[in-house]
């Protein structure tokens, strides 16, 4: 053999052994995702398992106020606080067979509105910080949540716009500002 065909072959076999490393290394990776899949399925159907053993019917203790409200209606957004808490077996009804959540009371109505219809009810409200805080506390945020500014026309406080679309501009009562927001 030549010289040049050694080099070649060398070559050859360093290349075949870099990509047999490289083939290990990403089965390697590929066993770990898999565990971290099969943990995580396992997580859902515990989830699952104990989002059913959940009663239809659910007091929440906000703060020292108690909120009955149904079980689907909490679960109504996917990946919110609620999930995670009622889902993972850890959160248990106090004495009087309440969850308690330590949250603003006054707010909390809005949060369950919210829940029930997809909208934010903002009439009122002195302070949109006090349940946009409750909001993303339990993961609830929205497209309908996303922009929040003081209406700028107005001399209230309580005068609040949100965005319920990407292209639609509401006021706090409901009233239709403008359609194609430009960002």
């Amino acid at each position: 053999m030549s010289n040049a065909s050694l080099t070649s072959m060398d070559y050859i076999k360093r290349a075949a052994t870099e990509l047999s490393n490289a083939m290990k290394t990403m089965e390697a990776h590929v066993s770990e995702l898999k565990t971290k899949e099969a943990h995580w399925l396992e997580l859902e159907r515990r989830d699952q398992v104990n989002l059913v053993d959940v009663p239809k019917l659910v007091t929440l203790n906000v703060g020292g106020s108690l909120f009955t409200t149904s079980k689907e209606t909490l679960l109504r957004v996917e990946g919110s606080n609620f999930h995670a808490m009622l889902g993972s077996g850890h959160w248990k009804p106090d004495v009087g067979n309440a969850y308690f959540l330590d949250l603003h009371a006054p707010t909390f109505y809005r949060v369950l509105t919210f829940l029930r219809t997809g909208k934010p009810w903002l009439d009122g409200l002195n302070t949109y910080e006090e349940l946009r805080t409750s909001m993303e506390y339990l993961h609830l945020t929205s497209p309908s949540l996303v922009v929040w500014a003081t209406t700028a026309s107005s001399n209230r406080e309580d005068s609040y716009m949100y965005q319920v679309a990407s292209n639609e501009v509401m006021k706090g009562d409901g009233q239709q500002l403008c359609t194609n927001v430009i960002r």
